[in-house]
């Protein structure tokens, strides 16, 4: 994968939001690579939070033109007009997964024979089952924590009760992360002086999962002090109870984290097994919204989820909440910022300069109603309504743009000496034992997706998944709406169309399904019986380390013939992944999946 470069290394200007001001690397990463011989060129800015004075003094050379450099970084994507052909770029390219919106720029990478090394997929060893090497995460966690507080203050404001969270800004209104954890220390000494509004007490944040990012989350919530206790999940009943006996002491707020274990149980009352449920989630059940929803006042969340999952709450699970009178939820920090994901009411992703919407439960809102804005409110919601506060800003690291440049550079700077070096020049190596420099190549190449015009190995999947995608688009667009959506209420459905329906379901494919091929021969199949399908959620895990691991596919499938036909194509699809052993495949059904809604495979009649 490596190949020689010149010395010569660029830093791109972001364009891709107003709000980025991040930078992969900092004026003093500047320094120390140019101590080591590299030369480092960066387009002027002046939005950038460092400026371009503070990178000339450091030895960088201010230029438009990056054509002189070998390599290329950035943070967001690379506009394609502006890529230069023959050169090493590294950014945060948001293609892995065929995204139909970045498309176009993979087309015009290849065609500039760009090589792209994507910073999302550099992880220990090269094995992408492994951590991530280089990451913002923990930023994310901490700017959203801040803007949480922020968000509370003004939700408890709107329901009539003035709170100590109303002296906090958003995480970009202060002048640096040590300024912000200030803010929040003085935001303890008031709690513990005045105490939080009774009405609501005990304040219980709910932190999901316990990695990068809810750990940042933490950390702020800790510079709290004595204001704040972490507890156990077991002892939320407990104290909810002593809150509404007036035994809780309101000078203080509670935190508690709440991990997958308890989030979902087997179905067959086994005991839970972390393993399982992250390869066959298909085998457990939701219970966050009984066993822990209840007693959030604001949910922090932080966990990695996608479609295969159950999810942690849905728009009709809190509904019930709210009728059952069982729901304490004020506010959600939805750091993840997963719009209809995890927590089903995040409907519309928010900005930094508006970080806050009401999701409105009102139970004469029909289910078709909470698409995307339906629900938002605009206006402030009276002190009697149910309607939580919803935060999801989607570039939260870059409300603190010093601190997170200066961690991400550091994590990416061993890297450069590799990428800008010539093989017995400039900088290769930088002290580096050779078995470092081959782990880092290692990482590296498994985080090249294109080189000299072609899709990696490792990353061809993304042609099928695109020709799938785009397949399902126009399908759409040919179909206009799910013939179910369109239909007259009360017509009776056809004899055809139930016939469809009947034959219509969603299967989880599970295993090394690209480097095997099975995907591809999975789908020709399906059309080889004259079926239709779709894929709904497609998570990829590239085999490039000495790991194992799978990736995993939702496709759904609709047969014209009914459920006998549905049948055997399922059975086909089985003996087919039995026959690749190297797939190490399963495939399960999962009918109840789509709710009888199979729009992207049904034909209009």
């Amino acid at each position: 994968m490596v190949r020689a470069g010149n010395g010569v290394i660029g830093i791109v200007r972001e364009v891709y939001s107003k709000w980025e001001r991040r930078c992969p690397f900092t004026p003093d990463h500047v320094r120390r690579l140019r101590e080591l011989g590299v030369r480092v060129l960066v387009q002027p800015c002046t939005k950038r939070i460092f400026t371009d004075n503070q990178f000339e003094a450091a030895g960088a050379e201010l230029v438009d033109d990056l054509s002189p450099a070998n390599t290329i970084f950035g943070v967001k994507q690379v506009p394609q007009d502006q890529l230069l052909p023959d050169r090493t770029y590294m950014f945060f390219s948001h293609v892995i997964k065929a995204q139909l919106e970045n498309m176009p720029l993979l087309d015009e990478i290849l065609a500039q024979r760009v090589r792209l090394i994507d910073y999302e997929r550099i992880n220990q060893g090269g094995d992408s089952s492994a951590p991530r090497c280089v990451a913002f995460g923990q930023y994310a966690g901490k700017a959203g924590m801040v803007n949480t507080f922020r968000g509370l203050g003004e939700r408890l404001l709107s329901r009539g009760f003035s709170s100590p969270f109303l002296s906090i800004g958003s995480a970009y209104q202060h002048q640096d992360y040590d300024q912000a954890m200030a803010a929040i220390r003085r935001l303890g000494e008031k709690i513990s002086a005045d105490g939080t509004p009774a009405h609501f007490a005990p304040l219980i944040f709910v932190f999901t999962g316990n990695g990068n990012v809810s750990q940042g989350a933490q950390i702020v919530a800790r510079e709290l002090g004595d204001a704040f206790e972490m507890v156990e999940l077991e002892s939320l009943p407990e104290l909810v109870a002593k809150g509404k006996s007036g035994e809780v002491d309101r000078r203080k707020i509670y935190g508690t984290v709440c991990d997958i274990d308890n989030m979902a149980v087997r179905n067959d009352g086994g005991p839970f097994d972390a393993t399982e449920y992250l390869t066959h989630p298909e085998r457990y059940s939701p219970i966050f919204h009984e066993r822990v929803a209840p007693y959030a006042s604001v949910i922090v969340n932080s966990c990695y989820w996608d479609a295969r999952y159950p999810r942690l709450l849905t728009t009709e699970q809190q509904r019930e909440l709210i009728a059952d009178k069982r729901t304490r939820l004020l506010a959600v920090g939805d750091i993840t910022c997963d719009v209809g994901g995890s927590i089903e009411f995040l409907a519309t992703d928010t900005s930094i300069e508006k970080p806050y919407f009401h999701f409105d439960f009102d139970p004469s809102l029909s289910a078709d109603t909470d698409s995307p804005n339906s629900a938002v409110k605009e206006s402030v919601p009276q002190e009697d309504d149910t309607s939580v506060l919803m935060m999801g800003v989607d570039i939260l690291p870059s409300e603190f743009p010093i601190e997170a440049s200066a961690h991400f550079g550091d994590a990416l700077l061993p890297y450069v000496p590799i990428l800008a070096g010539d093989g017995d020049g400039a900088g290769t190596g930088a002290g580096m034992t050779d078995e470092e420099v081959q782990l880092r190549e290692a990482e590296l190449a498994g985080a090249c997706i294109t080189q000299d015009g072609k899709l990696q190995p490792h990353f061809e999947y993304i042609l099928g998944m695109r020709e799938a995608k785009e397949r399902d688009l126009r399908t759409m667009e040919e179909q206009e709406r799910d013939i179910l959506f369109s239909a007259v209420e009360g017509t009776e459905l056809s004899p055809r169309l139930r016939q469809q329906l009947e034959g219509s379901t969603v299967l989880n494919v599970q295993g090394h399904l690209f480097d095997s091929g099975l995907i591809n021969q999975v789908l020709n199949l399906i059309e080889e019986h004259k079926g239709r399908f779709a894929v709904i959620e497609c998570n990829v895990a590239p085999n490039t380390g000495p790991q194992k691991y799978t990736s995993s596919a939702l496709l759904q499938i609709t047969m014209d013939e009914g459920r006998h036909a549905l049948e055997e194509v399922i059975t086909a699809i089985e003996t087919l992944a039995s026959v690749i052993p190297q797939a190490e495949a399963e495939v399960a059904e999962l009918p109840k999946y789509c709710e009888g809604q199979f729009g992207r495979t049904l034909m209009r009649e």
